[in-house]
């Protein structure tokens, strides 16, 4: 399957020098992947350990509903606001929330979003880098 970016080149360069920026800074920021036809999630980077307390493996297996239900409630429906305004075949390139970690506290997450599409232009994939701020 080809893969074809939403983004124009010069951005997705620019997302690739971020990500290796980023990569010998993870201490901060981790990496997901998402399937968009399988709805399901197929990586987590393990710098999620640091950051929110749960193993790649946990997030993995709780899946994609049970993150959701971890963002703050004030947060997801401002959220979900803002994508009922917005054209619904975009991706927000970016959202920001709240967090409830596995020790059970909040953090502020900031999380940049890239979405494919496959060959037939068909959205297909996720690929976001998430960060504490």
């Amino acid at each position: 399957m080809t893969l074809c970016l939403e983004r124009p080149l010069e951005k997705t360069f620019d997302a690739v020098k971020s990500y290796k920026t980023a990569k010998s800074e993870t201490k901060n920021i981790f990496f997901y992947g998402l399937d968009l036809k399988q709805d399901r999630l197929f990586h987590i980077s393990s710098a999620v350990k640091d950051i929110l307390g749960y193993t790649p493996k946990e997030v993995m297996r709780n899946g994609l509903n049970w993150f959701v239900e971890q963002i703050d409630s004030e947060d997801l429906k401002h959220l979900n606001d803002q994508a009922d305004q917005s054209d619904r075949s975009k991706l927000m390139p970016q959202i920001d929330y709240h967090f409830t970690t596995k020790t059970g506290t909040r953090c502020r997450l900031s999380e940049h979003r890239c979405l494919l599409h496959d060959s037939n232009g068909s959205p297909s994939f996720i690929i976001a880098r998430v960060e504490r701020t």
